[in-house]
């Protein structure tokens, strides 16, 4: 089955996936960790890349957890960045969603690398 449009052809995949073929190269791409934030650092760097890289990265949204497990909205378009405590919204992993031109996970993934918090190791005595 083929479903396409004059700018996104289709492919349609068994089990309802969908693959597209965009001339324009613009790719959506999904983050998603159960790892905490540091929300300052997540703030910097998400202005930093969106300052540097305004032309590859157009909006990323999505909820970020912190180290108390507090829930954050982030939104993103051009360099504008928000990010804003939610109250009322319980989830279980940190998603991001980021749309842009050529995007590819590594990069996504080297972008957040400082921002969310490593676990400590405890060695016993």
């Amino acid at each position: 089955m083929n479903l396409a449009t004059e700018n996104s052809p289709k492919t349609f995949i068994s089990d309802a996936i969908y693959k597209s073929k965009s001339i324009h190269k613009i790719k959506t791409l999904m983050y998603e960790t159960e790892a905490l934030f540091d929300i300052q650092n997540l703030k910097y760097e998400l202005f930093r890349n969106l300052y540097l890289y305004y032309h590859q990265i157009y909006r990323i949204k999505g909820y970020v957890l912190n180290s108390k497990k507090e829930v954050f909205l982030v939104q993103t378009t051009g360099k504008t960045v928000e990010i804003n405590p939610v109250e009322n919204q319980k989830i279980t992993k940190s998603q991001l969603v980021f749309i842009g031109k050529e995007l590819e996970l590594k990069s996504i993934e080297r972008l957040l690398k400082s921002s969310i918090i490593k676990k400590k190791k405890f060695q016993s005595v």
